[in-house]
């Protein structure tokens, strides 16, 4: 299987036919659970230090 990646986040892009394409795939929607969790704790942070900044609770 000849490895293709996307240029900005490095996902895998199985070519058509390859065998076990399954494994690049599974390991596409790890990598973009991880991706979307850090921006949602990025958001979470900066909205916490808005808030506190602002005198929220």
């Amino acid at each position: 299987m000849t490895s293709h990646q996307t240029e900005n986040r490095s996902y895998n892009l199985p070519q058509e036919g390859d065998a076990d394409w399954e494994t690049p795939v599974n390991e596409n929607w790890e990598q973009i659970d991880a991706d979307i969790q850090a921006v949602f704790d990025t958001v979470d942070a900066v909205w916490n230090e808005l808030d506190n900044d602002a005198g929220g609770n």
